[in-house]
């Protein structure tokens, strides 16, 4: 392990000395030697992050129990006492930002609540996030709402990189690539799911505000195990053995909190017996804010999701397939009348003609998957559900309608008939 040393310096701390040691235990599978020890660099560094965050979100909510406490309704005391058993609880979890402390850090806010205030409406990419985090520590200033006021982590961060980079050099990686594998591990090793946000934009005026809140969380809505670089064969057997073992344990326990985004198509099986929805399966609201048969059609599918119906289990693995190849391969939008899509023959072979383009060289392309997910289940479910919202709109208009087609990126599905469903 590196043991960082700081020393007081003109009334600051500043980490002058990193004594290195090994703790056996630590990721001792990885044959590598050298990249053992990038892997316990940053996961040693990540501790620090880690403990960042539960001194902040303590310290911050010992005063507000106190607040609570102060008030004379007996109601107000009793409740406080609630929240400072739950933040006890909370500070002495072993792994404080995993997702089973969702429950703990929602009564630790409020006594009563039953989830936790979320900083936005959507997830953080955890590989985003990581590159972000190796970005900021190569800058002359680590600064950023992921970075806790007056914390060690950002002191200790650029020391990290700068010993990954030297394990770098000696592997013949990319620093960057070997950083962010690096701390991607750190992060499952440590089960970072949840970190404290930033307040809500909406609504801010002025400058946004960067400091991390305690009352405020982020989520991670993938599950990292993408890893950004191609080890080498020992390596590669080894996390391929660890992932099988993760499968394991994650499809034994079929009604846990699960994320579809970060499943590859080789561990698309995991899923095959899960019942409950994943938590990366976006709520209607954030699909379509407007009132009509769209978004009464996201709500239909999201509340009538049952993974025991064959269609619905369809709907997912192709939903899965989908997101895996998302942004590598487009579809240019056809513009066509609708004479041209009246029939199911014309319709086949327009599709049969629109040409797929990979544009990946010129265009990056979107990252945020659950937003397909999400899409594509709703698509295929609500378009052969016959009680559902859509086909009720198909039924009475004989067509999808502009606004769906428009929203769904295909002309062309104005064609669907009864006939064809």
């Amino acid at each position: 392990m590196f043991v960082f040393i700081q020393q007081r310096y003109m009334g600051h701390f500043q980490i002058t000395h990193v004594i290195y040691v090994m703790p056996r235990h630590m990721f001792q599978n990885t044959e590598d030697p050298t990249m053992r020890k990038a892997l316990i660099t940053a996961y040693t560094a990540l501790n620090f992050y880690c403990e960042d965050i539960r001194t902040m979100v303590t310290k911050e909510a010992k005063k507000s129990i106190a607040a609570q406490k102060a008030s004379e309704d007996d109601s107000q005391k009793s409740a406080s006492r609630s929240r400072n058993r739950a933040m006890k609880e909370w500070s002495n979890m072993d792994h404080p930002l995993k997702g089973d402390a969702y429950s703990t850090i929602a009564r630790m806010i409020s006594a009563d609540a039953v989830q936790i205030p979320v900083a936005a409406e959507t997830n953080i990419d955890r590989t985003e996030f990581v590159k972000q985090m190796v970005n900021s520590g190569r800058k002359p200033k680590v600064q950023g709402w992921k970075f806790i006021s007056g914390g060690y982590f950002q002191q200790i961060l650029p020391l990290a990189l700068g010993h990954m980079d030297r394990y770098a050099d000696q592997l013949q990686m990319k620093k960057d690539d070997m950083a962010r594998h690096a701390f991607m591990s750190a992060c499952l090793a440590l089960h970072v799911n949840l970190i404290p946000g930033p307040p809500p934009s909406a609504g801010n005026v002025g400058a946004p505000v960067t400091l991390p809140q305690w009352d405020r969380w982020s989520t991670f809505g993938q599950s990292g195990m993408e890893l950004v670089i191609n080890p080498t064969d020992a390596r590669q057997r080894r996390n391929l053995l660890l992932r099988k073992e993760q499968d394991k344990v994650i499809a034994n326990d079929q009604d846990a909190e699960w994320f579809a985004c970060g499943i590859t198509l080789q561990n698309i099986a995991t899923v095959f017996k899960r019942t409950q929805r994943p938590a990366d399966f976006l709520e209607p609201r954030m699909i379509d804010d407007k009132p009509g048969y769209i978004r009464d059609t996201y709500q239909w599918v999201y509340e009538s999701l049952d993974f025991s119906k064959p269609l619905h289990m369809f709907a997912l693995i192709y939903a899965l397939i989908t997101i895996n190849h998302v942004p590598s391969v487009f579809i240019r939008i056809p513009n066509c009348k609708d004479s041209e899509v009246s029939t199911y023959e014309k319709t086949k072979h327009l599709l049969q003609e629109t040409a797929w383009y990979d544009k990946t060289d010129t265009k990056r392309g979107t990252k945020q998957k659950n937003i397909f997910l999400t899409m594509v289940v709703t698509l295929i479910i609500s378009l052969y559900e016959v009680n559902s919202p859509l086909r009720e709109y198909h039924l009475r208009h004989k067509k999808l309608g502009s606004e769906y087609t428009k929203k769904h990126g295909m002309t062309a599905t104005y064609c669907v008939h009864d006939s064809d469903i």
